[in-house]
């Protein structure tokens, strides 16, 4: 599972400044590994922290096009939980 995890989250660090429609399904597949060993655990936290901060111009837009639910993930999953959430 250590290299399928490493696969996703080099293809979600893969574009620091696009949103391609497999994003938000990429994103989401390692943020429900939040509950996984540590070294896993690191590897989300760390990946879904990067994306969040290479796409913080473009939050707005992504806010309206992925799901609540999507969105709740990333939050969650991020260690950055907004003030507003």
């Amino acid at each position: 599972m250590d290299l399928q995890v490493l696969a996703v989250a080099a293809a979600v660090l893969s574009t620091p400044t696009e949103v391609p429609e497999w994003m938000p399904d990429a994103v989401c597949s390692l943020c429900v590994l939040q509950d996984e060993e540590a070294i896993i655990r690191s590897s989300v936290t760390s990946t879904v922290g990067d994306f969040r901060k290479s796409h913080q111009d473009s939050w707005e837009e992504i806010c309206v096009t992925w799901t609540e639910d999507q969105l709740r993930l990333v939050s969650e999953s991020s260690g950055t939980q907004s003030y507003f959430s």
